[in-house]
Formats: structure tokens, sequence, C-alpha cells
């Protein structure tokens, strides 16, 4: 399929620039894969935080929806949060905006500044 050749094509050239330096980078970083669990979390949050901010955009712009965001995070945290740290998914009665942020704050803190999360946003648009 597409995706198993994506893959193979992925390795291979990951594989090929490992080999062309002599294995004197690590293999993950030719990969391209996260270098420490932290990293893997952090990817993941990150992730979940674009994934919240469509649910925020309203057509305007990557700053708005930065900040939109920032407050929504800041509300998840000091209100939802202290009670559904402790859990493994959130409740079932948990928003879709609610779910979205439980997830991503469930892999690291929530960027300090709408700065951030507008980096973030943007990224992988």
């Amino acid at each position: 399929s597409g995706a198993d050749s994506d893959a193979a094509e992925w390795a291979a050239r990951g594989l090929s620039a490992w080999l062309n330096f002599g294995g004197s980078i690590p293999l993950s970083r030719c990969l391209g894969l996260p270098a420490s669990p932290k990293d893997i979390h952090i990817r993941l949050r990150n992730r979940w935080l674009v994934e919240a901010s469509t649910l925020l955009a309203d057509g305007t712009t990557p700053w708005k929806t930065a900040q939109r965001l920032r407050d929504a995070a800041q509300r998840f945290e000091a209100f939802q949060w202290p009670a559904w740290k402790s859990f493994p998914m959130p409740p079932s009665h948990a928003t879709n905006l609610q779910r979205v942020l439980f997830f991503a704050r469930k892999n690291a803190a929530f960027p300090a500044t709408t700065e951030m999360l507008r980096k973030i946003i943007n990224e992988t648009e």
C-alpha cells in the first residue's frame, strides 16, 4: 500500500543518512524520531493542542486562535485538571475541547505563553 511504501522510503532515507555519517549521528535522529521520552510527550501534547486549536478556530488569525487556546487551557488547568489528572481517560461528560485538552495535559504541561501556542499551531499549518 501507499503507507507501506512511504514508510519504507522514510526508513531507507534515515538509514542512508546514518550510514553516510558513519553511525556518528544516532539512527533515531537520522529517522527524525524524538530523542527522549520527554520529547515524545511534548510532540504528543502539541498534536493534541493543534487539534484543540481547530475546535477554537473560527476563521480568525492564528494569534486570536492561540489566545483562545491559552484561555481554554488555563481554565482547564484551573478547574478540570485537579479533579481529572489521576484518570486514565477523560470522564464521559467531558466536552470535545475538554477531552482534547485532557490528552494534551496528560502528556506535558501546557505552554506558558500565547506566542508558544501560536508557534505550535503554525508548525502544522
